[in-house]
């Protein structure tokens, strides 16, 4: 049976849930047209913030101007500003919330009226969050996570044995406190090391930035740009199966768009370019092997139209189309040159700080260019709901379809669907606790075979103070395969120190 060749993906960051390297071990990561941010599993980079739309919170804080007596302070519902403490108060509403906010620094408590689920309860200032450094118009959150992981299956291989790694990870993250505008920015560094059998080092980072900056009469600049770098397992690269390094993959993706409110119209259209770079491949008999042939550009231009029916629910519809164009020509001497069309339809949800997402279904596909190859297409999900049930509670659900190209021989892709349920909760304000459970699936297109991924990760941290954490995450990974020799199982314990600024 010929093996379809899965293309890589998103890289997870190890230290925090969820873990978005969908699909990994035996077989490539999968890059899905939106990156899922590794804490909170919300989209990062050009499609984390779609501001086409006029905001609950605009609405309050136009009515606020209007009305100078009325306060403003009574007409939110900032559940996620309990969670999150420190951070800046930001998005349309940021200039009615900027006076209320304590300075970067400020150490005392601060009592406030929120309406939080329709009931006024006063908020204290959590004394265990960051405070972060203040440089200018931005404050930035540096962290180090350094722990100890013991796994069955610890690299995720179909036979792969038990083990024991160190992992370390750096990360700053940025804010902007500009008040309409915003600026984000977040990267990070881990480094593992083998302490079982000496298996070699690996090292892999990323870099997220997006901004946001609105214009007069309802024009807004979206902009974003995201990087990633990893090693890829042997088993996961083309070519023959006795790969003896670990190539190193680079993921870019850059995005520009501009968004327009005209009365109850939301218009927005956006034009991105992903990046995918393979690193050469060193076999068993000490050759080096080329995967020039995997390198590919994907270039797409998306339009949407929506219509605000009220400040809270805005109906769209969108299309997209693209080019996907490889540097070399596979051996196989198969043109794998494809255009990419979708169309979708969805609904987006702003209830202010308690319930805020969208959701679209659609259709998606890539033709290839060469007539041996078959389409890739099916029906797409894709979306995001974020929800604040309860002071101190925050529930991501997010959900993607992505078309998987190859360069396997004869193989067109697949098209893989991911889910992911991330729970955060404020167990007290030294104890937060994390829930994720994730669903994967990949059809192949030429083959009659599928892959299935569960996961389930319980983690906690409890903090000694604003700087200092002990942190802890239980995980179990189960990975099943029509195609013979990929099936793994996986159960890891990981204990660390968290520290922060």
């Amino acid at each position: 049976m010929l093996r379809a060749e899965p293309l890589p993906g998103i890289i997870a960051d190890p230290t925090l849930p969820p873990k978005d390297s969908l699909l990994r071990g035996s077989i490539d990561p999968i890059v899905p047209d939106t990156t899922i941010d590794p804490l909170t599993g919300r989209t990062l980079g050009a499609d984390a913030e779609r501001p086409f739309r006029r905001s609950a919170q605009k609405e309050v804080a136009e009515e606020v101007a209007a009305s100078p007596g009325k306060s403003a302070q009574n007409d939110e519902n900032p559940a996620s500003d309990i969670v999150t403490g420190a951070l800046p108060p930001r998005g349309p509403d940021a200039a009615a919330r900027a006076s209320r906010v304590p300075a970067v620094g400020q150490d005392e408590s601060m009592e406030q009226a929120r309406r939080v689920g329709g009931d006024d309860i006063a908020h204290e200032e959590n004394p265990f969050d960051p405070l972060g450094i203040r440089a200018g118009k931005f404050i930035f959150y540096p962290s180090m996570e350094t722990g100890i992981e013991a796994s069955t299956n610890p690299y995720r291989n179909a036979g792969g044995e038990s083990g024991s790694r160190s992992i370390s990870t750096l990360r700053l993250r940025a804010q902007s406190d500009w008040g309409e505008h915003e600026a984000r920015a977040e990267g990070f560094a881990t480094f593992e090391k083998d302490l079982s059998r000496g298996r070699d080092d690996i090292l892999r980072g990323g870099f997220d930035a997006s901004l946001r900056y609105d214009f007069i009469d309802g024009y807004a600049l979206n902009a974003g740009v995201n990087w990633r770098a990893e090693r890829e397992t042997g088993s996961s690269a083309a070519g023959p199966a006795d790969i003896a390094n670990d190539p190193l993959r680079h993921d870019i993706t850059g995005t520009l768009g501009v968004s327009r409110e005209v009365g109850h119209l939301r218009l927005e259209t956006e034009g991105k370019v992903f990046r995918q770079i393979y690193g050469d491949a060193e076999l068993g008999d000490g050759t080096v092997r080329s995967q020039k042939e995997r390198n590919s550009t994907l270039a797409t231009a998306r339009i949407r139209v929506g219509y605000e029916i009220s400040p809270a629910l805005v109906p769209f519809v969108e299309g997209e189309f693209g080019k996907r164009y490889y540097d070399e020509q596979g051996g196989d001497d198969m043109d794998r040159d494809a255009d990419r069309y979708a169309l979708r339809g969805g609904i987006a949800v702003d209830l202010g700080e308690k319930t805020k997402g969208e959701i679209a279904l659609g259709w998606l596909t890539e033709r290839p260019e060469d007539d041996r190859l078959s389409d890739v297409s099916g029906f797409s999900v894709d979306g995001r709901l974020d929800w604040s049930p309860m002071r101190g509670t925050l529930v991501g659900l997010t959900g993607s379809t992505t078309v998987e190209s190859t360069t396997a021989f004869g193989e067109s892709g697949s098209l893989l669907y991911a889910l992911r349920l991330n729970i955060e909760r404020e167990v007290r304000h030294n104890i937060t606790a994390g829930l994720t459970l994730g669903a994967d699936w990949r059809d192949y297109i030429t083959q009659d075979a599928g892959e299935q991924k569960l996961l389930a990760e319980l983690s906690a941290t409890w903090w000694f103070n604003r700087q200092l954490g002990l942190t802890s995450r239980l995980s179990h990974e189960r990975f099943t395969s029509d195609l013979p020799g990929r099936d793994y199982d996986s159960n890891s314990i990981f204990v660390g120190i968290t520290a922060r600024r």
